[in-house]
């Protein structure tokens, strides 16, 4: 049970951070009057996929993150942390 215990208490954790990610990135974006297409294209992908990465049904990976991170001038730890 322990370790039942610890692992769903790593997922609520991980789904907290996952969601204060999307929100960021979503503030972020609205915050500099950009478009989800114009992120999609910068990030040189489907709008369907940014869209799934702020409504949280996509995870974001490392390179997103980073790529993100430039665009907005801003660091990794400021959309991470």
């Amino acid at each position: 049970w322990d370790e039942l215990i610890k692992r769903n208490g790593f997922y609520k954790e991980e789904e907290k951070n996952q969601a204060r990610i999307r929100l960021r990135i979503k503030n972020l974006r609205l915050e500099n009057n950009k478009s989800q297409k114009e992120l999609a294209k910068y990030l040189e992908i489907d709008l369907s996929t940014y869209n799934k990465y702020e409504k949280g049904s996509r995870k974001l990976s490392n390179e997103v993150v980073k790529k993100l991170a430039e665009y907005y001038n801003v660091s990794v730890s400021d959309i991470v942390d």
